[in-house]
């Protein structure tokens, strides 16, 4: 059951979250941290894969992971920037619209990661077999 306060319009109900005060402080941090390691993390990853020509690798597989890498940029971005912001606000802040535009692009975005995998995993299973 929701509990109404004063001063509070349905649309705040609608996105506000009944989490404890040091839940949303540790899930925030954790987003936080999720989304800062996964953001330098991979761009790293794709800074190497692209601009280090001491990195021995194939063509197709240094195109693989350079995808593999940006994917999880666009993941990290798309969803754990949005969730840190809501996690820190105890709210949804950016409105309807945003909400449905992040929910499609969190979705696109693992699907693509997942085909990616696969691709990249396809040669091996074929070598195997």
């Amino acid at each position: 059951m929701t509990s109404y306060q004063v001063g509070m319009v349905d649309e705040d109900i609608k996105y506000s979250m009944n989490l404890d005060l040091t839940v949303r402080i540790l899930l925030t941090l954790l987003s936080a941290l999720t989304l800062i390691l996964g953001t330098v993390g991979n761009f790293l990853v794709w800074f190497g894969s692209i601009f280090r020509a001491a990195i021995r690798m194939e063509p197709c597989s240094r195109v693989l992971i350079t995808n593999l890498a940006l994917s999880d940029i666009v993941i990290s971005l798309v969803v754990f920037l949005p969730l840190s912001v809501t996690l820190a606000a105890g709210r949804w802040v950016w409105g309807e619209g945003l909400c449905q535009v992040q929910a499609v692009a969190g979705e696109i975005a693992v699907c693509l990661e997942i085909f990616i995998m696969i691709i990249s995993y396809l040669p091996c299973y074929v070598t195997l077999i």
